[in-house]
């Protein structure tokens, strides 16, 4: 069986951001299925990582490198512009997985 990156930018605390996941996923899966499908509803949850990239595909390339199919999606923080926020309501986060299809 094969796999799809899939990847997802969100902003919010780890909660927020967590349960904007989880309702991606579940929409993914009513639409495409439980199985297979390629999609990030295919994904065993998420794990935030303790990564920081200002350059979102760097952050990209690396989430490449280290998740792994049928394991969680990673999540790591980015600078949007360059710029950290202080508010961590409004933190972004690159989340990205290899979902089987």
């Amino acid at each position: 069986m094969g796999a799809n990156y899939v990847e997802l930018k969100l902003k919010g605390s780890h909660q927020q951001v967590r349960k904007l996941f989880e309702s991606a996923q579940d929409d993914d899966r009513y639409e495409n299925g439980h199985c297979y499908s390629g999609g990030i509803g295919m994904a065993r949850g998420l794990k935030f990582v303790s990564k920081s990239f200002t350059d979102e595909r760097e952050a990209a390339e690396w989430i490449m490198d280290h998740a792994q199919k049928w394991e969680e999606a990673l999540a790591v923080r980015i600078g949007e512009g360059g710029q950290w926020s202080t508010d961590d309501e409004k933190q972004v986060y690159l989340i990205g997985a290899w979902c089987s299809s």
